[in-house]
């Protein structure tokens, strides 16, 4: 909730393909240097190999965003007016508005008129910049065009890069086309070095009362079981570590990992907005179905079979000591919130068709697998049973599809608006 200057967050840039022309970038200033320098080649008329494209790839919530936003704070003073748009709101204009696209000279054109108005100053403005080729493209997460990523990879290869404008586009690693991508430069965001993690902190939070976190850094941040490193080499990690320390003015930070992440969690939720228990219950049900299903990505449907769990399932948990919420207890903690019937069903006859498909070895799927896949048949049962769920539980699913949609809820990162994906902005938090 507290406002940051952009420009003092570490976020460390490492060269991944492409030409010499971007090899001497390691972090936000280098990188905008070489963007406009690829533009000046371009206004010297030199022989063009490659368009002046790059495309940066990093896992979620390790910083992509955070880079663009340093990126256009360092070019406002430069020749190339810097345009970001992100892929999801790219994608909702595409469904909403295809004729404007289809008419239009690229889609970026036609994405700013219906931002903006066909008429207004700054519209005309910013396709006079695009026409003249002064325009720098920012495209933010290129794997959040849902159903229509393809065609948007498709439009920034085929179409936005021939046309020479300087482009930076920001993706998820899973699932690009190497191939449509060859010409572009390559860049990944890579994890921070200890000496990077200090350096920041201090930063941060100032020398003078840097020692203690710094101590509490090296001797108590836990593993990420991903990377092999500590967490805080992740961006978001980082700031969640000098948050809850400047939080603790005076006071030792929490003593267990535990407590930490409680704190941390409370914390990123109170100042994105007020959060009901019944949403903060329905978040750990959310992390707990995902956990048990052994999957990263969160689909929509997801949110409604973890639901009816909300309120009962950790009492539960608690009871039986186990660490493990296997699927048998979503179902008998769901039953002391009265649960709908519907709804028990549908998981009984899921279970039916997980032991139906068991018999088949060939499938290849485990038993985790197969009562995922046997769920998502049964997903708009399950969407129609949560409409007899309580009211206030009701009112949480709908909330946190809301604000989820709008990217407000720090603790889950928007993968796609349409159809739903998300994930923990960090597996830390989810497990």
């Amino acid at each position: 909730g507290r406002r940051l200057d952009v420009l003092q967050q570490c976020v460390a840039i490492e060269v991944a393909g492409g030409g010499a022309e971007l090899a001497s970038v390691v972090d936000a200033h280098s990188l905008a240097a070489c963007l406009r320098m690829l533009h000046q080649e371009r206004l010297a008329g030199g022989e063009a190999t490659r368009p002046p494209a790059t495309l940066l790839t990093a896992g979620p919530a390790s910083g992509k965003t955070t880079m663009l936003s340093q990126v256009v704070v360092l070019s406002l003073d430069g020749e190339l007016v810097p345009i970001l748009i992100k892929a999801q709101l790219l994608q909702q204009r595409l469904i909403s508005s295809p004729d404007a696209f289809a008419t239009a000279w690229n889609w970026v054109d036609a994405y700013l008129r219906l931002e903006h108005g066909e008429v207004s100053p700054l519209y005309r403005m910013l396709r006079q910049a695009m026409m003249a080729r002064r325009a720098l493209l920012l495209l933010d997460g290129l794997d959040e065009g849902g159903t229509n990523r393809e065609q948007i990879e498709r439009h920034v290869t085929e179409v936005l890069a021939p046309e020479g404008h300087v482009l930076l586009a920001t993706s998820r690693p899973a699932g690009i086309d190497e191939d449509r991508f060859a010409s572009f430069h390559r860049l990944r965001l890579s994890p921070l070095t200890t000496e990077q993690q200090e350096q920041a902190l201090v930063q941060r939070v100032g020398d003078g009362r840097s020692a203690p976190l710094l101590d509490y850094v090296r001797e108590r941040v836990p593993i990420d079981t991903e990377t092999g490193l500590r967490v805080t080499a992740n961006p978001l990690m980082l700031s969640m570590f000098a948050s809850v320390f400047e939080l603790r003015t005076g006071l030792p930070m929490p003593s267990t990992v535990v407590g930490l992440y409680k704190m941390a969690s409370d914390v990123m939720l109170s100042r994105s907005g007020a959060a009901s228990g019944e949403l903060r219950r329905l978040l750990q049900a959310v992390f707990f179905e995902a956990q048990v299903s052994q999957g990263r990505v969160i689909e929509d449907r997801l949110l409604d079979e973890a639901a009816p769990a909300a309120a009962a399932v950790f009492f539960e948990a608690q009871v039986s000591q186990g660490r493990v919420i296997e699927d048998r207890l979503l179902d008998e903690a769901a039953l002391g919130l009265e649960r709908p019937e519907a709804l028990k069903a549908i998981r009984e006859r899921a279970r039916a068709r997980r032991r139906l498909d068991g018999n088949l070895r060939s499938s290849g799927l485990d038993e985790t697998a197969l009562l995922g896949r046997a769920m998502a048949e049964c997903a708009a049962e399950v969407r129609s049973a949560c409409d007899s769920l309580p009211g206030a539980l009701r009112d949480a699913l709908a909330e946190l599809r809301s604000r989820v949609a709008r990217d407000e809820l720090p603790l889950l990162s928007l993968l796609q608006a349409e159809p739903l994906q998300l994930q923990s902005s960090h597996l830390s938090f989810q497990e």
